[in-house]
């Protein structure tokens, strides 16, 4: 793993400020905010069980040599707001990173231009792969509009559920033995 050190000597993230460098990591940093309409936005109160698209400020730059791990940012997470579709950055890979951020929170979050919402490893890699070509900005973000549109609701998470009734209700192992397991389950 790549420290901070390396990672801004490497130059992996294009214009980067040295407050996003730390030990062993680059912190991302929002850009802009895709709503589930595919507006575009500077902030945005994600509502409790509400989904936003987060697109860095920042683009990645690697060599073939190197790949990336996008990583959830804890303190977020504490927050109950979670990355998802976060993972490998393919070696060669020249552009913005996004995320689609969700908040299982029961209270809306207020999120803005310069909120930390990933954190990026880098690895060294024992050869090179083929180099991709680079993606352009406008490109990158009417790729994640039409990502975006017409695929989520503004929110989801049971909030229109038919859930009446969590019971309780025993469970017979293949071994034989007995247990009580909670399961959900309609009342008709």
């Amino acid at each position: 793993m790549l420290t901070g050190a390396e990672i801004k000597n490497r130059d992996l993230v294009a214009g980067a400020t040295d407050s996003g460098y730390r030990a062993s990591r680059y912190d991302v940093r929002i850009e802009s905010l895709i709503k589930p309409e595919g507006s575009t936005v500077a902030s945005y109160i994600l509502p409790a069980r509400g989904i936003v698209l987060a697109v860095s400020k920042k683009r990645i730059v690697l060599p073939g040599n190197i790949t990336g791990l996008a990583m959830v940012k804890t303190g977020l997470c504490n927050d109950g707001v979670l990355a998802l579709n976060i993972g490998v950055i393919d070696p060669g890979w020249e552009g913005k990173v996004s995320s689609f951020l969700v908040n299982f929170n029961n209270h809306e979050r207020l999120l803005t231009i310069d909120d930390i919402f990933l954190r990026l490893t880098f690895q060294q890699l024992s050869s090179r792969v083929s180099k991709r070509a680079p993606i352009s900005d406008e490109n990158y973000m009417s790729d994640r509009r039409h990502q975006v549109v017409g695929r989520f609701a503004p929110t989801f998470l049971l909030e229109s559920a038919d859930f009446s009734v969590i019971f309780w209700q025993p469970v017979t192992f293949a071994h034989g033995r007995e247990s009580t397991a909670r399961r959900a389950g309609r009342v008709r």
